[in-house]
């Protein structure tokens, strides 16, 4: 099958199915990505390296956003299916318990872990939070996902006091 050309299958006695791929190989990501329509339902299939670095570098982006109350550069972070669950940035915006975060550091080691062809990364994160009371510590635990080539911010455990 050439690229862009169907192919056709018998499924059944009476029924077929015109599959199409369309791929490439990108030399620069070291990944591969593919287009596929079964019928007319299409997907897209990217692999590539969930580099710990390029993880790191993200996860700093997320805190800072979120330091900065900048919900809509968070939103445009999420994970695909994270998003889903809001019909607009604006609704994710106001979704938003907001506290007066006056500084957010990643701490501690990270966790790389793979499950279901997905990579995870797992980083602890230092909060100091503003209240009525005073200047408390707190810490929660960032979750990032690898799917379709980058790194997406899956959310966060809610924040527990610092011991």
């Amino acid at each position: 099958m050439r690229p862009g050309e169907s192919e056709h299958f018998q499924i059944g006695l009476d029924s077929q199915v015109s599959v199409r791929l369309d791929g490439a190989i990108l030399q620069r990501e070291k990944a591969l990505t593919m287009e596929i329509w079964i019928g007319g339902t299409h997907t897209h299939f990217q692999t590539g390296n969930a580099d710990p670095a390029t993880a790191a570098t993200f996860a700093h982006q997320v805190v800072a956003s979120l330091t900065q109350r900048d919900w809509i550069a968070v939103y445009a972070m999420l994970a695909p299916e994270a998003q889903a669950s809001f019909k607009s940035e604006h609704q994710f915006a106001s979704s938003i318990s907001t506290v007066d975060t006056l500084e957010a550091t990643l701490s501690g080691s990270p966790t790389i872990s793979s499950a279901n062809g997905f990579s995870y990364y797992q980083q602890g994160v230092s909060l100091k939070v503003k209240d009525s009371s005073g200047i408390k510590a707190y810490r929660t635990t960032l979750y990032l996902v690898y799917e379709t080539g980058r790194w997406y911010f899956l959310g966060n455990d809610p924040p527990v006091p610092a011991p």
